[in-house]
């Protein structure tokens, strides 16, 4: 974690603020919802996809301005000396990609299982909610990605107080993911952000209780011969420590 008392309140405040950026998101793009015609779902989803496509470009430019003053902010913290703070191009195709698979693929899917049009339109939009939050922090998670990666050479993952067991072991890892080429994993309403390392790394209790039962659950799916299944330790995760995890199993 951060060396200093600033540099640690430096990066929560931030997060917090990520999390602001995209909950200010999500209200903004709720009455395009609507737009995605369930009578007629071809004909209305590309003026659907490019009204949600504007909404999140301006929000991730939003959270990118908010994560580049961060990443300077944190440097300062740390005592670091200034170096560069790199701001990335959008992806715009994956985005359009993920919009029509969360949107219009997934309505058409739902329906087909037999589920009331009106029923499958509510539930995607609930799953859409997740997706706006993940395209829009991209914009400031790629920031701290990058700049680290030209600036200190490493960051590491901070949860938020209850995370799910995926964002919990990615956080025990500590500042692995520069250093093995691995790019900033989230999933739809994550609250994780990253966090540059800059000198050495140890890992927290909290942490170590994470490792631990990676470790523990691993041992136990683990076969001979064959590749580690981690969709399946994180389900023995949860079963495990079910304290641990938002997602634990109960």
């Amino acid at each position: 974690m951060a060396t200093t008392v600033e540099g640690r309140r430096t990066t929560e405040d931030h997060r917090l603020a990520q999390l602001a950026i995209a909950a200010a998101a999500v209200q903004t793009v709720r009455p395009t919802w609507a737009t995605l015609d369930v009578d007629d779902i071809d004909s209305s989803s590309f003026a659907w996809q490019m009204a949600m496509t504007r909404i999140i470009t301006r929000y991730f430019r939003v959270s990118e301005t908010r994560a580049a003053r961060y990443v300077a902010a944190f440097r300062k913290a740390e005592g670091a000396k200034p170096a560069a703070v790199v701001r990335p191009e959008m992806n715009l195709a994956e985005t359009m990609r993920t919009l029509t698979y969360a949107g219009p693929v997934m309505l058409k899917k739902r329906i087909g299982r037999g589920v009331p049009p009106e029923v499958a339109h509510r539930a995607n939009v609930s799953h859409l909610e997740g997706v706006v939050q993940q395209q829009v922090l991209a914009g400031g998670r790629s920031v701290v990605d990058h700049s680290a990666r030209q600036g200190y050479g490493r960051y590491r993952r901070v949860t938020d107080a209850d995370p799910c067991a995926f964002c919990a072991m990615l956080a025990s890892r500590g500042p692995v993911y520069s250093e093995e080429s691995r790019y900033f994993e989230a999933h739809p309403r994550c609250g994780c952000t990253a966090e540059e390392v800059i000198g050495g790394w140890d890992a927290s209790k909290r942490e170590l209780e994470w490792r631990r039962s990676y470790a523990e659950a691993a041992d136990q799916v683990r076969r001979p011969g064959k590749p580690l299944n981690v969709s399946a330790v994180l389900a023995a995760m949860r079963r495990n420590d079910p304290d641990l995890f938002s997602d634990g199993v109960r």
